[in-house]
């Protein structure tokens, strides 16, 4: 209910249900609560903010588990990439640990993660890129 409130509250609801293909990894209401954040209050973060948040859940194209997994990387419908790997014969995506894969949508895939995922601010992607 809490992701679902925040595409709301950006007003993603349309851009996120068109017509292209769409993976998205999405966080568990107990992952948004490590964040203090809920339904009620979601709407309250920045909308800029949240609006970055959101669009590093969502990859463009149908990303099955399989597909994630071989995958090192994932470029983020914010511009940014997220890091596959895995551990201990579990996924993960970041930090987040891929608790529920192949989820169908009506235009895509869910997959079900147990973190938050936080882009990284730009100042902070600058400086990762240029030591890489």
């Amino acid at each position: 209910s809490t992701l679902i409130a925040a595409v709301l509250a950006a007003d993603l609801a349309g851009a996120l249900s068109g017509n292209g293909q769409l993976t998205v990894f999405a966080p568990t209401d107990a992952a948004f609560a490590k964040l203090d954040l809920n339904a009620d209050n979601i709407g309250e973060l920045d909308p800029n903010t949240l609006t970055g948040i959101l669009l590093y859940h969502v990859a463009k194209g149908r990303r099955m588990a399989e597909d994630v997994v071989s995958s090192d990387q994932i470029r983020m419908l914010n511009g940014q990439r997220t890091m596959i790997s895995l551990m201990d014969g579990m996924a993960y995506i970041n930090d987040s640990q891929i608790i529920a894969t192949d989820v169908p949508a009506d235009n895509g895939v869910i997959h079900v993660i147990d973190t938050v995922l936080l882009p990284a601010a730009p100042e902070e992607e600058m400086r990762n890129g240029l030591s890489r």
